[in-house]
């Protein structure tokens, strides 16, 4: 018998709010001096279905509720500073070694100090997801799966859906072109998610990119501006992610940072005034 997928009504979203902010500098991807802060960023967690989430104790998941601000146990608070970075698989980071002679970034460096890279340079929390319910009817030797994605319901309505975008008030250029969002499962396997990857800022004002024939050049799930994925096998839904078992704890640590690399990492970006939101969606696979 084939398969067939279900689409339950299964959905959390994790609301990101925060602002990018700086001062005026010289050099780098934008300016090296530019130090973008982190503020006011909450993962919230709407339970709809059979898709719940728990915060990382250290010692396993906590209690899965239907809403959880992942920022309240959060190592740096919101003290994180988005600096920009590189990297090739969305786990390791590299910072840039800029040349001012020729106003080009000739080389990267490793950052190895975790303490340094979550406080100057990517945001990172850890969470658990479970697909299922506890309460369900249990079949002998019925295996349940899920089937994970991202939502792409289109953006300007700023409620559903995955989305990346400048603050009321603001118009222009915006560091939403640049960020990136990475899920890495404890197999080490990684999934980035790449918001606005058809709009591009004006402002040319960067250092010369010369690592980018190595650095940055991983796949992304890739989204336009208008919300919808550029590979969307299902109405405003992303590829598949990852399949999940049911009732079982799935640690995911999730990334945020500006990737250096991205044409519209400039320096007219560095005062910029960002929201977003992740939303995943579940798809109960049926035999």
């Amino acid at each position: 018998m084939n398969n067939k997928k279900k689409k339950t009504k299964t959905a959390f979203w994790l609301s990101i709010f925060f602002i990018v902010i700086g001062t005026t500098g010289v050099y780098a991807w934008f300016s090296v001096s530019n130090r973008a802060r982190v503020e006011n960023l909450a993962l919230i967690a709407d339970h709809q279905g059979n898709l719940r989430i728990a915060d990382d104790t250290g010692n396993g998941p906590g209690e899965y509720k239907d809403t959880l601000n992942l920022t309240e146990t959060n190592e740096n608070g919101l003290n994180t500073i988005l600096s920009p970075v590189t990297t090739m698989d969305g786990v390791k980071f590299f910072s840039p070694e800029y040349n001012p002679s020729t106003q080009t970034v000739e080389s990267v460096s490793e950052i190895t100090d975790h303490e340094e890279l979550t406080k100057f340079y990517v945001y990172e929390k850890t969470f658990y997801l479970r697909a299922g319910t506890d309460d369900r009817e249990t079949i002998a030797n019925i295996n349940r799966k899920y089937d994970v994605a991202l939502y792409g319901v289109n953006s300007t309505n700023k409620v559903n859906g995955c989305y990346m975008y400048q603050s009321e008030g603001e118009n222009g250029d915006t560091a939403a072109n640049s960020i990136r969002v990475s899920f890495t499962l404890e197999d080490g396997t990684t999934y980035i998610y790449e918001p606005n990857c058809d709009v591009n800022n004006t402002d040319d004002t960067r250092a010369k990119d010369a690592v980018n024939i190595v650095y940055g050049r991983y796949d992304t799930y890739r989204q336009r501006e208008n919300g919808v994925f550029e590979i969307s096998p299902k109405a405003n839904e992303s590829e598949k992610l990852f399949t999940i078992d049911e009732n079982v704890d799935i640690k995911v640590t999730m990334r945020i940072w500006i990737e250096g690399t991205d044409v519209d990492c400039t320096n007219s970006i560095a005062a910029d005034n960002i929201l977003g939101q992740i939303q995943f969606v579940s798809t109960e696979i049926k035999n």
